[in-house]
């Protein structure tokens, strides 16, 4: 079952601004890791072409990852996330 949350239940300013400017009104969900300081949620954001977004909400901001694949991944991985 693929999991749709409205843009605007995402705790994150950022990512609704980002998602709105490519006219995402849902996101998938697709998992969430960590906790206190370093919990993160992971979403899946589809744009009008059909590629997807991934992004990792923190509380220091986001982490995209089509800007930089390689801090995303340490990111998953320092709380345990499974590669997605």
């Amino acid at each position: 079952m693929i999991n749709l949350v409205p843009i605007e239940d995402i705790n994150s300013s950022y990512i609704q601004a980002e998602a709105k400017s490519h006219g995402i009104t849902y996101a998938r969900f697709i998992g969430e890791a960590g906790e206190g300081e370093m919990h993160i949620t992971v979403w899946g954001l589809t744009g009008a072409d059909g590629f997807e977004f991934r992004v990792a909400e923190t509380n220091g901001g986001p982490v995209w990852e089509e800007q930089d694949l390689e801090e995303f991944a340490e990111l998953l991985g320092s709380v345990g996330f499974a590669t997605v």
